[in-house]
């Protein structure tokens, strides 16, 4: 199974976690791997989810990189 894209940019250290649906099941799953990762187990549905550490978002702009446009109250920010 695939993680979303963005999970790959943003996340580490995961941990998948599996639920049978419907009848007991020795569900297993692999490392998560390159965004990848694969689950055994006898057929028959399943839920699951990822957990992971989040990396270090850089959500401020360098103010040296940042050039403010416009003029009075219609003012942006471009690089």
């Amino acid at each position: 199974m695939y993680l979303p894209e963005y999970a790959q940019v943003l996340g580490k250290n995961w941990t998948v976690h599996l639920t049978p649906i419907g009848s007991a099941n020795n569900l297993y799953a692999s490392e998560v791997q390159d965004g990848y990762f694969d689950v055994f187990g006898l057929v028959g549905k399943f839920s699951w989810i990822v957990y992971g550490t989040r990396e270090e978002i850089d959500t401020e702009p360098l103010k040296v990189n940042a050039h403010v446009n416009g003029t009075g109250p219609y003012r942006w920010l471009s690089r």
